[in-house]
């Protein structure tokens, strides 16, 4: 069973969704499928694609800070159930988005919160998004997943972004 742990590490932000790059205070993350999500608990979700094999913890998320250690749901996006564009972003690192790259339509995308585990299936693909482009998720019709990450260190590179249609409800 992995642990969450609540240590404060300082880090260089390389991969800003938005912003300028910055040094920041951070909570730590272990990620793992068996993490424990309670209101105590810094995650506040799980994000798995087994095709990929992306497993990863999600913590809260401002768009201006990424997560060393976990990937992050943006704070100004929805929830599922919420009708609207739900958007999950982290570094293309091992363990979390580094895979994002070889998504492709029909890929089961598993989101677990609090509130249950909604299932999605990816329905696109845009690796170059502008990284100030939000319209993708203000455009949004019904419960949809987008999942943002990096192609370089530079701030203002275009993201890759998938775009996933919900399927059902766990």
């Amino acid at each position: 069973m992995a642990t969450v742990t609540n240590v404060t590490s300082r880090v260089t932000v390389d991969c800003a969704v938005g912003l300028p790059l910055t040094s920041l205070s951070v909570s730590s993350v272990t990620s793992s499928s068996a993490l424990p999500m309670d209101a105590a608990s810094p995650v506040i979700g799980h994000i798995r694609i087994a095709r990929l094999d992306i497993d990863a913890a999600i913590t809260d998320g401002d768009g201006a800070v990424v997560p060393t250690d976990s990937v992050a749901h943006l704070d100004r996006s929805a929830w599922p159930g919420d009708g609207t564009g739900i958007v999950v972003y982290g570094h293309a690192r091992a363990a979390l988005f580094r895979d994002l790259w070889l998504a492709r339509d029909g890929d089961i995308i598993e989101l677990a919160t609090l509130g249950g585990t909604s299932t999605y299936r990816v329905a696109a693909v845009d690796p170059l998004v502008a990284w100030d482009d939000w319209s993708f998720v203000t455009a949004a019709a019904g419960d949809r997943l987008y999942l943002q990450t990096c192609i370089s260190d530079d701030p203002t590179a275009p993201r890759l972004v998938v775009t996933a249609v919900q399927v059902g409800d766990g």
